[in-house]
């Protein structure tokens, strides 16, 4: 093996972890742990995972594997017991964020990064708008669920809703 090889293993070992510990990070802000400090940095290990770890061909396993492992270690036990449908739901939705995010990190490099904080927030809430019309999802998960117990943060839900905050 030679060190090209090496590189692009050893690469996507500490990206694998890294996307891993956003998922670990996400798990950890909601309840019943409830540790909603959490919610601000989770993210952080995916996408220096995503933009700068990983390969580029394969950067948007960041995000498959972040959402997909916090959805598995979330969801799937609360809904334990209710089919197969919920079994699978992460493994989907990592699917999906796979293939949804295929082309984010070429985007980004063309344009100097010149979007990445508004297609970053705009993509993750429309994603939170369009998930919250699915019947069998709702409001499950919403990051802004994380900051139920801080109403001295969440005073602009009134105004923004769940997904402005």
């Amino acid at each position: 093996m030679n060190s090209h090889q090496k590189n692009i293993w050893l690469r996507l070992g500490i990206g694998v972890l890294l996307s891993a510990l956003s998922a670990i990070l996400l798990t950890l802000s909601f309840p019943p742990y409830s540790l909603w400090p959490l919610i601000w940095i989770a993210l952080i290990p995916m996408v220096l995972a995503q933009f700068r770890v990983l390969p580029p061909k394969i950067s948007s396993l960041a995000s498959a594997i972040a959402i997909g492992g916090w959805l598995g270690t979330y969801l799937t036990p609360i809904f334990a017991g209710s089919g197969l449908t919920i079994t699978w739901l992460p493994l989907l939705i990592a699917g999906i964020s796979y293939l949804a995010d295929s082309g984010v990190r070429a985007f980004q490099e063309r344009t100097g990064y010149r979007w990445f904080v508004p297609y970053g927030a705009l993509n993750w809430v429309g994603f939170e708008m369009i998930r919250g019309f699915i019947p069998i999802m709702g409001t499950w998960g919403f990051v802004a669920n994380t900051l139920y117990g801080q109403p001295w943060l969440i005073q602009p839900v009134s105004i923004v809703s769940t997904c402005g905050l």
